[in-house]
């Protein structure tokens, strides 16, 4: 799991549309209601994505990109992509919106092939 851009900032507009000075209504907010800012520096996306991880409890291994957002513009500029990797690089699989039902499938082939 890669942590990346804020898709819905408070005070920024959506990166999904750059050069649109509207600022998209659907806003993030974390649990405790206090807004959820675009990070202006690596130290900043550090403690959102830790606060995401303690909100959210998640229990996989988390990569944070910079805030130059080189994994997100080279993966694609999507909110939720997902991607499988095999071991040599290769993509195996790719969903432009995650759907762990589906992925699972595609992990159980990917494990099964490499078993033969």
């Amino acid at each position: 799991m890669v942590y990346t851009i804020e898709v819905f900032p408070v005070g920024s507009a959506c990166p999904y549309t750059p050069g649109q000075e509207i600022i998209n209504p659907l806003s993030s907010y974390d649990w405790a209601s206090k807004p959820i800012t675009q990070p202006k520096n690596y130290e900043e996306r550090v403690k959102q994505s830790k606060q995401f991880i303690k909100e959210v409890q998640i229990k996989v291994p988390m990569l944070i990109d910079d805030v130059d957002n080189a994994i997100w513009c080279t993966y694609g500029p999507a909110s939720n992509i997902a991607y499988l990797i095999d071991t040599d690089g290769t993509i195996m699989a790719k969903q432009l919106y995650y759907l762990p039902d589906e992925m699972d499938v595609e992990i159980k082939k990917l494990l099964q092939r490499e078993s033969k």
